[in-house]
């Protein structure tokens, strides 16, 4: 039984000690300290109150954790369970127990790790192992205590391993944990870029659940909008361009890049009225240089619908800010 803090009730205990017969008491103190609380419990009818659960842990020390409270705990740092402080002395009645592992593993100053209680599990996600505290078989408090792997932990696995699959994997999983951290992004992007020139589909897949999990990302955007481009995934790659648009928008920055590569591809698609109204809202803002690879752009798109008027509209427009043999090579 794991002895607590003395709470109000000792004063009752110490004065039913006295009460008893000074030979019969002592010894029933001396042999049966429960038993001599429970009748002091009895006496003082007080309610029940468990405080907090000591834990010891490796390297830090003893830590108290409060009623339903969780404490996160590394798989391989050992820990014990120390003490179970309540108002009861001697916490009579009160027993400890856990559905997830062997309680004897932590008690009466024994430790161990959750590795090792749970020699199965992967530590991949949060493990919750809770730890009940019963009075008379009756739940009355619990205690939980979190375990996993850190991201500094994966990306360790990342960097010991000669399996590239593995590499992404562990790297993956670390940024998922830890996504402000900028080495570990610089690994698995490294990994994702080299994996990329393999299996376009596989990195393409990861980059988009990255995306899903931790939201916007211009980096992550563009090179997805590679991938997509070298493998020709021109639905994709337009969808990819018009979220790149919206983030650029959001900050107030350009996007007419973005949208000349958007208009490219929706002709790839056949998508070409809506090609050539990206094309008209980029001549706008755009130098002449650009103003002319534009309405050159419009010139063939015209031509493919067959509207001879917009064709003319368009070579007009042309011929006022490009020379003659750029236009005749559209021709």
């Amino acid at each position: 039984r794991l002895i607590g803090r003395a709470g109000a009730a000792g004063l009752t205990y110490a004065l039913v000690f006295i009460a008893l017969p000074a030979r019969g008491g002592g010894l029933w103190f001396l042999l049966a300290p429960e038993s001599v609380a429970r009748l002091a419990g009895r006496f003082n009818e007080s309610p029940l109150e468990v405080e907090s659960l000591t834990l010891t842990l490796d390297g830090k020390g003893a830590v108290e954790l409060p009623p339903n409270g969780a404490i996160e705990i590394h798989p391989a740092q050992r820990f014990g369970v120390t003490r179970l402080n309540s108002s009861r002395w001697h916490n009579y009645d009160l027993s400890l127990s856990s559905p997830d592992i062997d309680i004897n593993s932590v008690i009466e100053g024994t430790m161990s790790t959750t590795r090792e209680l749970l020699p199965g599990e992967t530590f991949e996600n949060a493990r919750e192992i809770h730890i009940s505290v019963s009075d008379n078989g009756q739940d009355v408090a619990d205690f939980r205590i979190l375990s996993r792997y850190t991201a500094l932990d994966f990306m360790a696995r990342g960097d010991a391993t000669d399996n590239h699959d593995k590499k992404v994997e562990f790297y993956q999983k670390a940024y998922q944990l830890d996504p402000e951290s900028d080495l570990i992004r610089d690994k698995l992007m490294a990994a994702l870029a080299v994996m990329g020139k393999s299996s376009g589909a596989q990195t393409a897949s990861i980059y988009e659940n990255l995306l899903a999990q931790n939201g916007p990302d211009e980096d992550l955007l563009n090179r997805l909008a590679g991938l997509y481009q070298a493998e020709e995934q021109y639905e994709r790659l337009a969808a990819v361009l018009e979220r790149l648009i919206a983030l650029a928008e959001e900050k107030g920055a350009s996007a007419a890049a973005q949208k000349a590569r958007l208009a490219e591809a929706k002709v790839k698609i056949g998508r070409l009225e809506e090609a050539a109204a990206i094309y008209e809202s980029l001549l706008a803002g755009a130098d002449l240089e650009k103003k002319a690879i534009y309405l050159g752009q419009l010139v063939v798109i015209y031509r493919q619908n067959r509207d001879s008027e917009k064709v003319i509209g368009a070579l007009k427009r042309l011929a006022e800010i490009a020379p003659s043999d750029q236009i005749t090579a559209l021709f």
